[in-house]
């Protein structure tokens, strides 16, 4: 059985009336960008649970010949 403990419902609740992006949780969706989607609902067309990887540095400035 799966179920919403009070913690997640408040999230829920308060993520409404924000009505603010919440990166990997809430994203306010404008009618352009569901049409993209073909007015698709779908949580994971407009909300990312993926972190960025972060930038590394690869330049070889000052690097010895």
């Amino acid at each position: 059985m799966s179920f919403l403990g009070g913690r997640h419902q408040q999230r829920i609740l308060g993520a409404h009336p924000a009505w603010a992006d919440e990166p990997g949780f809430a994203t306010v969706a404008s009618l352009d960008d569901l049409a993209d989607n073909v007015f698709s609902l779908a949580i994971p067309l407009h909300v990312s649970t993926r972190t960025p990887r972060s930038e590394t540095d690869i330049s070889v400035e000052g690097a010895a010949a």
